[in-house]
């Protein structure tokens, strides 16, 4: 399943922008576009060409879509830390360890929020 070429042309119609319109202000040839959004290629992995995407489409660095749009081109891509994610992180070498960390622990999903939860409150 395409997953991130359906979400790409979903925003790009609500946004009522043309391919060859969205293709100009990202820079990027339409025929790569549609073989995108068609899910020929693999999306691109990116930061740059990822905010290039979110920058046309008016999504803020903090919504939902901006996370969404990073978290279906790393999932496609056979990633499982997005590059906005990996370009935060101060030590992306981390990113594994506490990652194993957690899994080790085998947490259910309430927990794993809560955990979440937490670090959003005090940090």
């Amino acid at each position: 399943m395409n997953k991130f070429g359906e979400f790409l042309k979903q925003k790009r119609l609500e946004k009522k922008m043309g391919l060859r319109k969205f293709a100009r202000i990202v820079n990027i040839d339409p025929s790569y576009i549609i073989r995108i959004e068609r899910g020929t290629v693999p999306p691109p992995g990116e930061k740059e060409t990822l905010d290039f995407f979110a920058e046309a489409l008016d999504f803020a660095p903090d919504s939902d879509d901006y996370k969404k749009l990073f978290d279906l081109s790393a999932q496609e891509r056979g990633s499982y830390v997005p590059e906005d994610v990996k370009s935060k992180f101060g030590n992306p070498e981390l990113i594994p360890i506490f990652l194993r960390t957690i899994a080790s622990k085998k947490l259910d999903k309430e927990e794993i929020e809560s955990i979440v939860n937490y670090i959003k409150e005090n940090y």
